[in-house]
C-alpha cells in the first residue's frame, strides 16, 4: 500500500511543464543513440517514458529522473491506445518526444492510421510533438520490410506511406532523424527544412574516437534539451548550435 502512494505522489511530480514525455520502445538491453541521450539528459531533466511491455521487466520504474511506465504491446497498434489515459493525466506536460520505427510499432496497415490519430490527439491538446523516425519504409522495402503477402495489400499499405509521412509531418513541430538516408527518403514527402539530422553513435564504421562518438551523443542531447526548453521550431537554428 506504501509502495502505490509513493508512486502516485512521483507521477504528480512529473505532471508539469518542464517534464519532457517520451513514447519509446525504450528496450534496455540494446539503447540507441536517442536511449542514450535520454538517460543522460535524465541526470538533469525530468523525463517520462511510456514504452513497450517488455516480457516479466516491471511495468513501472524510477531511475532518479527517468521514469518508465511499460504500457503498449509491440507489433500491436490497437494498444496504443492505451497512451490516451496517461496523456490525459499527464496533462500540464508541454513537450512530447516519439520514437518510431515500424518494427516495434506494427509493420501493418492500421499503424499508418492510428499513430497519425495520436499525434492529432497530442496537436489537440495543445503539445508541441517532435517526431523521430528511426527506419524509413518506401515503396521499394515494402515487400523485404512487411508481412504482408499480397500485391493488393502492398499496394494499399504504399498508399497510406503517403499519407502517412506527410500527416506526421503536418503534426509535428520536427521530425528528428540519425542517417543522411533516412532524411533522403523523408525528402520525397515533405520538406527539408522540418528535418533535424543528427549523427549516429550507431554508425561505427564512420566513427573513428570514442571522443567523436560522445560529441555526437552530446548533439543528441542537445536537441533533446531544446525541445523541453524552446517553444518554437528548433531545425532553423540548429546548425548554429552544434558545432
Amino acid at each position: 500500500m506504501k509502495r502505490r502512494r509513493r508512486i502516485a505522489k512521483k507521477r504528480v511530480y512529473l505532471n508539469r511543464e518542464e517534464t519532457l514525455l517520451v513514447v519509446s520502445r525504450y528496450a534496455q538491453n540494446r539503447l540507441s543513440n536517442g536511449h542514450k541521450a535520454l538517460k543522460k539528459l535524465s541526470k538533469k531533466q525530468q523525463i517520462l517514458v511510456l514504452a513497450e511491455e517488455a516480457g516479466r521487466k516491471k511495468r513501472h520504474s524510477e531511475q532518479k529522473n527517468l521514469t518508465v511506465d511499460r504500457i503498449w504491446t509491440r507489433n500491436k497498434p490497437l494498444s496504443l491506445f492505451r497512451l490516451i489515459p496517461f496523456l490525459i493525466k499527464n496533462d500540464k506536460i508541454n513537450n512530447v518526444l516519439f520514437q518510431f520505427d515500424f518494427k516495434t510499432f506494427g509493420r501493418k496497415l492500421e499503424t499508418n492510421f492510428i499513430v497519425p490519430l495520436l499525434l492529432l490527439f497530442l496537436k489537440q491538446s495543445k503539445k508541441r510533438v517532435y517526431f523521430e523516425f528511426h527506419q524509413v519504409i518506401t515503396e521499394k522495402k515494402i515487400r523485404k520490410n512487411t508481412p504482408l503477402k499480397f500485391k493488393i495489400q502492398r499496394t494499399i499499405f504504399n498508399l497510406t506511406l503517403r499519407y502517412f509521412y506527410r500527416v506526421i509531418a503536418y503534426l509535428s513541430n520536427n521530425i528528428i532523424v540519425f542517417k543522411p538516408s533516412l532524411m533522403k527518403e523523408l525528402s520525397k514527402f515533405i520538406t527539408e527544412d522540418k528535418i533535424i539530422l543528427l549523427p549516429s553513435t550507431l554508425v561505427i564504421e564512420r566513427i573513428k574516437t570514442s571522443k567523436q562518438k560522445d560529441k555526437n551523443l552530446d548533439k543528441t542531447i542537445h536537441v533533446y534539451k531544446r525541445i523541453v526548453s524552446t517553444p518554437y521550431d528548433i531545425s532553423s537554428n540548429i546548425s548554429l548550435n552544434l558545432k
